[in-house]
């Protein structure tokens, strides 16, 4: 709960920027995103893991893959460079994903059920 309310904070303490970023790249960060979503989900299926393996593949991948950007974009391209702009939106995004899966996954859990 404490690392959702560090992301939401930074979000809306950095609200303007974000905003410019979205317009300007969000179309080509979201693809990339459900990319790589669609890419993991889909061999996770086909390895025919278990609930539990799939969604943590799936989860540390997205986690994973964000950190990297930022990590090696900063040290390659350096800290003014825009690059980690781009990795901390992407970053983002990912999260934004995570948790409207979650919750939709928690609806229909519940829906399901009554």
């Amino acid at each position: 709960m404490l690392f959702l309310i560090i992301i939401f904070a930074a979000w809306f303490s950095e609200w303007n920027i974000i905003i410019g970023l979205y317009k300007s790249i969000g179309l080509l960060v979201t693809a990339l995103a459900l990319s790589v979503f669609i890419i993991i989900y889909t061999l996770v299926n086909l390895l025919n893991l278990n609930e539990a393996n799939k969604k943590t593949i799936i989860i540390e991948t997205f986690i994973q893959n964000s950190a990297m950007a930022i990590i090696v974009g900063g040290t390659a391209f350096g800290v003014a460079s825009g690059y980690l702009a781009i990795a901390a939106l992407y970053a983002l995004l990912q999260y934004k994903i995570l948790l409207l899966l979650w919750a939709t996954n928690k609806f229909f859990k519940k829906f399901n059920k009554s």
